[in-house]
């Protein structure tokens, strides 16, 4: 038999027929639903919710409170860098419009 070293947080559900593979870690309170595939090294975040049939690949990680619909089979990370720069913008033009003020 081979070692799993499965890491599963507390309240975690794992729902009927889901496949978890060796090296994953779920975080707390995630929901990992029916018929979905978590591969080999995945981690899932605290609260994250994998869908019905969805598919988690090899040594992705899903950040805390993510959502993955059903059926949608996720095969890389994907970084939001337009949100990031939006973000970065704001912050920056809502400092700049204040540093001003005495």
């Amino acid at each position: 038999l081979k070692k799993m070293d499965i890491k599963i947080e507390a309240w975690v559900k794992i729902r009927e027929g889901a496949k978890i593979e060796a090296g994953v870690t779920i975080g707390e309170g995630a929901t990992i639903g029916e018929w979905a595939t978590i591969r080999e090294g995945a981690k899932i975040g605290a609260r994250a919710t994998i869908g019905t049939r969805a598919k988690i690949e090899t040594g992705v990680t899903i950040e805390a409170g993510a959502t993955i619909e059903a059926g949608v089979t996720i095969i890389k990370e994907v970084e939001d860098t337009y949100a990031t720069e939006i973000l970065n913008e704001l912050f920056s033009n809502f400092n700049n419009t204040f540093s001003n003020l005495n």
